[in-house]
């Protein structure tokens, strides 16, 4: 007999039409051919689409059976490919991911040329001691280290955000921006955008934010992070 499907019984706040729809537009300019989601959600389904247009190949990593079926199921019933979807297991020692599973698991896709980082966190959204251990560091260095569009949520949280040039080779190779939204107004989050200086995402992005109406921060600092 099956295991019981479990389903999330908490619900998180998205980023809102304006973000999907320059996510949508910055992926379709980027010509992205392997892209690499950690943390399954509404961004799934924009990825899994973008892949399935562009013929591209797209894995995205989660680790909560909840989230998993959630997921699994939006794909099954909007058409989309459920194989792209992996469960990978926390590894308690590091708090990272389980690094043969994980490495197993995104092989097809190295070199990644578009990763979204919004995981691993636990199970109330929390990610110290996940998302910045040398662990971490060490691992998305090698994932990102030819990437051209590398986003990175969260970055309102300091210790997130002093991970994002840890995991470059060179910062001086991207230019950066930051999408600020609100899931509760009294709520302020933020989403770093690394693109490759004069790669097709990074030279679209400006029309992109004109046609949106969209005024992505250019300057970020650890002091402007309301959350350690």
């Amino acid at each position: 007999m099956s295991a019981p499907l479990t389903l999330p019984t908490k619900v998180w706040g998205t980023k809102g039409f304006q973000f999907w729809t320059f996510l949508s537009l910055v992926l379709l300019a980027s010509h992205a051919r392997r892209l690499l989601e950690l943390g399954s959600g509404r961004s799934t389904l924009t990825f899994a689409e973008y892949a399935l247009f562009a013929g591209a190949e797209f894995i995205s990593i989660e680790t909560s059976r909840e989230w998993y079926h959630r997921t699994f199921l939006e794909l099954h019933f909007t058409n989309l490919n459920t194989k792209s979807l992996k469960h990978v297991e926390l590894d308690p020692i590091t708090g990272w991911y389980v690094s043969s599973q994980f490495r197993a698991a995104i092989k097809r896709i190295i070199p990644v040329e578009c990763i979204l980082i919004d995981a691993p966190n636990d199970d109330n959204g929390n990610s110290t001691g996940m998302r910045d251990t040398w662990c971490a560091i060490e691992e998305l260095r090698a994932v990102c280290s030819e990437a051209e569009l590398i986003l990175v949520d969260d970055v309102h949280r300091q210790h997130v955000f002093s991970t994002v040039e840890q995991m470059l080779w060179s910062i001086q190779d991207y230019d950066f921006y930051y999408f600020e939204y609100r899931v509760v107004p009294a709520h302020m989050n933020a989403l770093c955008i690394c693109a490759r200086r004069g790669g097709k995402a990074a030279l679209a992005i400006p029309q992109i934010e004109k046609t949106l109406n969209l005024a992505l921060a250019r300057n970020w600092s650890i002091e402007k992070c309301p959350e350690p």
